[in-house]
Order: structure tokens, then C-alpha cells, then sequence
């Protein structure tokens, strides 16, 4: 949902949840993994900006740390991309929205119009055709209280690495949400992938410059760092486990 935190279509408070009320009955630790001592049977977790230590023994460990974005080394991408995993994620790419909005309204910003008035989604998954389209509605509803600007200076791009988004539910259903798309007015750049991002413009594989300062990457996450420190098999960066999600050995 944080697609549509993005665009005002849901308050933060909606859709989050404490979690010491869903877990009345665990004993809750809030803060950051250090380091994981399997041998031992020990994790070691900070709390506090001076990074105050806590060991804490277990029985059965379960690793459930998500994953992080992966950037694939596209030159400037780790610096200028705004991503979409976390609810702070969500609210910046909002704030930033309406942030060109108004800039692009002043007399005075109308050479930089292009610039502000361009979005950019990399990734043609479903967090990426979730997000583009919760973008363009935001944008398109939210441009006609603007006295200077217009809706036909709006461009929002989406950038696909297949042949069609969405190619998870098959490419029969990928050609008709494409197609959707397309028809609120959004930019489907299929087969390709972003090159190169600096603070002005965005280059895609296909040849395409996009002169803009909103590139939203979802094209890819990569494994948690903390795995990398264990001294487990691994695939890709992946804990390799059996069929019971179970680390051998």
C-alpha cells in the first residue's frame, strides 16, 4: 500500500499497526542487529545512538530480514533514485511531488518546467505499475489547482526490462494493464532498462533522455547485507535452505 501513501489516497495511520499490540504475548526488542553468532547461539543487537549492546541466547533462530534495493552499479542511481520500501520511502516521494508542483508554477521556473513537470518509474513490476499509476492520478488531479500549469505538460514514464509490464501474471494480462496504462496518458518504454541518472536527467537504454529530477527505482532488491556476514551456503547471496526452510547443518 505504500503506493498509495504516495498519493494521498491513504493517511499513514491507516495502514500501519503496533507492533507490541500484535504481539501482546512476545517479549519485543526494538533495535539493530549486529552480528549473529551461530555457534554460540547468541544475536547481538544495539539500541540507542551510542549503540548500547545486548547478546540474546536462542533456541531456534528464524531470519526474516527482507531485502534491500539493488542499484545493478547504474552510475548515479544509488544517489538520486527515490525508492518505495518503507513508509518514509512513501512519504518523501510525496512530498517531492508536490514539491514540483509548485516550483514548476512560478513565472520565473519556466525554463525549468520540463524538469519538474517529468516523472520517471524504473521497473515494470508491480511495484512499479502500482506506483505510476498512483503517481499519475496524484499528479493529474492535483495540476488543476495550479494557475500556471496544465495537465498536457505533464510526462510520466514508465521504464519495463521486458517485452511488457506485469509479465509475472502472463503476457496476455501484461499487454492489457500496458495498454491501460497507456490510456491514462502514461509513457510505456518496454525493453529497457536506465543507464545512467544524473541531477538533470535520466538516460535509457533505448537512446531516450528524459530531462527530469524524479526517478522512482523499483527494478530490483538484493539480500540483506547481515546474511553475507554468516557463514552459511549460499546462492547469489541467498542462504541456501532445504524444504523446510532449513539451514543444513
Amino acid at each position: 500500500m505504500l503506493h498509495e501513501v504516495a498519493a494521498s489516497d491513504l493517511d499513514v495511520t491507516n495502514i500501519v499497526s503496533p507492533i507490541r499490540k500484535l504481539l501482546c504475548t512476545v517479549a519485543f526488542f526494538h533495535g539493530e542487529i549486529e552480528a549473529i553468532d551461530l555457534e554460540q547461539r547468541r544475536v547481538s543487537l544495539s539500541h540507542r545512538h551510542d549503540k548500547h549492546c545486548h547478546a540474546l541466547p536462542y533456541d531456534h533462530l528464524l531470519l526474516a530480514l527482507g531485502a534491500t534495493p539493488n542499484f545493478f552499479d547504474i552510475p548515479g542511481l544509488t544517489d538520486r533514485a527515490f525508492t518505495i520500501k518503507t513508509l518514509s520511502d512513501a512519504i518523501a516521494l510525496r512530498n517531492h511531488l508536490i514539491a514540483n508542483l509548485e516550483e514548476a508554477d512560478f513565472e520565473c521556473g519556466t525554463a525549468l518546467r520540463a524538469g519538474l513537470m517529468n516523472f520517471v518509474v524504473a521497473g515494470g513490476g508491480f511495484a512499479g505499475v502500482e506506483t505510476i499509476a498512483a503517481m499519475n492520478d496524484f499528479l493529474r488531479e492535483g495540476v488543476r489547482f495550479f494557475a500556471h500549469l496544465r495537465e498536457d505538460m505533464l510526462r510520466v514514464i514508465l521504464v519495463g526490462a521486458g517485452p511488457v509490464i506485469l509479465l509475472e501474471l502472463g503476457e496476455k494480462l501484461g499487454t492489457y494493464a500496458q495498454r491501460k496504462l497507456k490510456e491514462q496518458k502514461m509513457e510505456i518504454h518496454a525493453n529497457c532498462k536506465v543507464t545512467s541518472v544524473t541531477d538533470h536527467d535520466v538516460t535509457l537504454s533505448d537512446g531516450t533522455t528524459v530531462t527530469t529530477n524524479t526517478l522512482v527505482s523499483t527494478a530490483g532488491i538484493s539480500p540483506h547485507a547481515l546474511l553475507g556476514t554468516l557463514p552459511c551456503l549460499k546462492s547469489r547471496g541467498l542462504v541456501l535452505v532445504n524444504e523446510s526452510l532449513e539451514v543444513p547443518g
